[in-house]
């Protein structure tokens, strides 16, 4: 997931800020590769924005997985893994931003 993920967004690096670009207001964007099926990855990377640029206003997790099998076709490893990345990547995203931004005034 994370060699298709450099690739679309043309490098970077892994758990750690890529750049940040600014637009007209003034406010920065700053992106990160993390293999979100990794929960421990997600909260250091998490961990780095926030030391970077304090608790972020927008988050965006744009990661998903299809292989493209019939149920029957896919193995038990495969299986894992999506339901790894599709449905607990998400969980692990919002459990390591949430807290900070409902705190947030």
């Amino acid at each position: 997931a994370l060699r298709e993920a450099r690739r679309v967004a043309g490098g970077g690096g892994v758990g750690g800020s890529d750049g940040g670009v600014s637009n007209d207001g003034g406010d920065a964007v700053h992106t990160s590769l993390v293999d979100v099926s990794d929960a421990d990855a997600v909260t250091a990377a998490a961990a780095s924005l926030r030391r970077l640029s304090g608790v972020p206003r927008v988050f965006v997790s744009n990661a998903a997985v299809m292989r493209g099998r019939a149920l029957l076709d896919a193995t038990d490893g495969e299986l894992r893994g999506d339901l790894q990345l599709n449905a607990l990547g998400g969980f692990w995203c919002a459990r390591a931003f949430l807290r900070q931004v409902l705190s947030e005034p």
